[in-house]
């Protein structure tokens, strides 16, 4: 009988993350071969199996939620120091993520606290702070509040990413009513904000609004912002970039923005407490900004079409582009420059006119066809010029870089069957297959109906 072999097993005194990893990437064979060097390679998979942290304590997972935070407030877990993004989700021991989010005018009563429910809320008070202060490295912090999140954790929660040395990012999601105070402006050094909120009720949009200029103007390198606001209408005056700026010092030098995104928040881009930040954008992201005429100076917004004269009056050539309207002077805008890498437009209610298709095709895009790389058109009605189709195919074909196209293709070319019920000799998407494949950079990816 062979004699029993003494195998090091430090590779099974590894967290399962890790062994998990491992596994996914070499298979267990190799794993028994490397099993001699699982240590170095341990430290070197720390900071991919444990970039991100998630934190979230509900019904469905208290008693692993609280463990987890327990173990990271010991200040031992190889998290601690590997941690880049910390994502914040529930922190409601007796809620369930099955429960809906309601609304500001019927709120759903907290649920019933059980003993152990009621034993994870102290133990997660008790620990949260350490958990999140021992993740020395984190820069970037996600928090998706819910209406159920009790009190002390919340605020427990703020006071821990107030103490972070590393952040430069934040993405905060407010539901219908906000626990805290954000208190972004006790943050320094962020370089992103991006936040969400579904919040109804106007003096309380009004607080985030207030906080976010307040944060804004004490962070100058902030080269980020992303505000969606779905709670209230237009009809606010603190709910427009220009009120975002406002507290900003006018004798210090601007932010250099390189992105915007902006979604149901009033734009203003012809005006000086505005633009001198916007000189540096790169890409732009607009969804819901059509206001009414009459509100435009009210409310220190632009109609859509005035925001792409004054980037073209500016010199400003963005690079990525979101938007849900395309205007003639859009048109005009793009056919001004050459660059642009991302192009994607949102669905709007509002059938697009299949002249503008044919100028955006034919006179907008030619300057772009050597650089740009991702192409998203989705209009709401599919049919017409802003469709792939038969007519228009070649229209795709010039673009030598594209490596991400989404379009619709016309219902009257995908029908399998002609007038008289025989079945077509070719598919509709032969064109279509047959132009993508010229392009050297494309990657094709399954089709979704």
């Amino acid at each position: 009988m062979a004699p029993t072999l003494n195998i090091p097993d430090s590779l099974l005194r590894l967290a399962p993350e890790i062994i998990l990893a491992i596994g996914n990437e070499l298979g267990l064979p190799d794993i028994k071969r490397f099993r001699l060097s699982c240590k170095a390679v341990a430290a070197i998979l720390h900071h991919e199996v444990f970039r991100t942290v998630h934190l979230e304590v509900c019904k469905e997972n208290m008693v692993k939620g609280v463990r987890k935070i327990e173990a990271l407030a010991a200040g031992k877990h190889p998290a601690c120091a590997a941690a880049r993004v910390l994502s914040i989700g529930m922190l409601a021991p007796a809620a369930s993520r099955a429960v809906l989010a309601s609304t500001i005018w019927s709120p759903s009563p907290y649920p019933e606290e059980t003993s152990e429910a009621a034993d994870a809320r102290k133990r997660l008070a008790a620990h949260l702070f350490d958990a999140i202060t021992s993740l020395r490295g984190v820069n970037s912090v996600i928090w998706e509040e819910h209406e159920h999140d009790c009190y002390p954790a919340s605020r427990i929660a703020m006071n821990a990413i107030k103490e972070l040395p590393s952040l430069r990012s934040v993405r905060f999601r407010f539901e219908s009513w906000p626990q805290i105070p954000l208190e972004l402006d006790c943050l320094n050094d962020l370089t992103e904000i991006s936040i969400k909120t579904g919040v109804a009720f106007p003096p309380y949009a009004e607080l985030i609004f207030d906080n976010v200029a307040k944060a804004i103007a004490q962070n100058p390198n902030l080269r980020s912002i992303d505000i969606c606001n779905t709670g209230i209408d237009h009809l606010h005056a603190y709910n427009s970039l220009h009120n975002l700026f406002r507290l900003y010092p006018r004798t210090a030098p601007p932010l250099g923005l390189v992105n915007l995104k902006l979604k149901s928040v009033n734009l203003c881009l012809d005006d000086a407490v505005v633009m001198r930040h916007l000189i540096s954008l790169k890409s732009i992201s607009l969804e819901d900004i059509h206001p009414h005429p009459s509100h435009t100076s009210l409310f220190y917004t632009s109609l859509p079409s005035d925001v792409w004269r004054v980037l073209d009056s500016n010199g400003i050539h963005l690079e990525e582009i979101t938007l849900d309207e395309a205007p003639p002077s859009f048109i005009d805008y793009l056919s001004s420059y050459s660059g642009l890498k991302r192009l994607r437009f949102i669905d709007n209610p509002c059938k697009p006119a299949d002249g503008t298709a044919d100028l955006f095709f034919e006179k907008a895009l030619l300057g772009h066809a050597q650089s740009l790389e991702c192409l998203e058109i989705v209009p709401p009605y599919p049919e017409g010029r802003w469709c792939f189709s038969g007519s228009n195919s070649g229209r795709f074909s010039i673009f030598s870089k594209l490596k991400h196209l989404a379009v619709n293709f016309q219902l009257s070319d995908l029908q399998d069957f002609d007038h008289v019920g025989e079945k077509r000799s070719s598919s509709p998407l032969d064109p279509f297959v047959s132009k993508i494949n010229t392009l050297n950079h494309f990657t094709r990816s399954d089709s979704t109906p």
